[in-house]
């Protein structure tokens, strides 16, 4: 495997003003998509939330995100690690395998915005995202 491994950072509701800090820090281009876009039936404290975020910055990205609905963020774990794949069935394997004695938080499938993903927590508590464009 080639790609490189970037952070995916999760927030109570901070996610927004995070990226735009660290888009002033390092430049680039930053992308936002709030949960009201995907799910307009959200209660308004959410609907502004980020649901993903990437900011793009020469070969930096970080990617960020708000808490969902009836979940929390704990503090010193809200870091994962998130491995981009060109080829679906080497992502497919480590899934597999990085999922073995963890925990599946996100079953690796296609989602509603066209990538295969999938969410797990290792046997050593580290948080994994798994993505696919399609």
């Amino acid at each position: 495997m080639k790609q490189p491994i970037y952070p995916y950072l999760a927030f109570e509701d901070q996610a927004d003003a995070a990226q735009h800090f660290y888009q002033r820090i390092f430049g680039g281009d930053l992308e936002i998509l709030r949960m009201g876009d995907t799910d307009p039936t959200l209660a308004d404290p959410y609907k502004q939330r980020v649901m993903h975020s990437v900011l793009n910055s020469g070969p930096l990205k970080i990617y960020a995100s708000d808490t969902f609905p009836n979940s929390t963020t704990l503090v010193g774990s809200n870091v994962g690690l998130t491995l981009t794949f060109d080829d679906l069935a080497e992502m497919e394997t480590i899934y597999g395998k990085l999922s073995e004695n963890g925990l599946i938080k996100v079953p690796l499938e296609k989602q509603f915005w066209g990538a295969y993903y999938g969410k797990l927590v290792d046997q050593y508590q580290v948080t994994w995202n798994l993505d696919f464009q399609v």
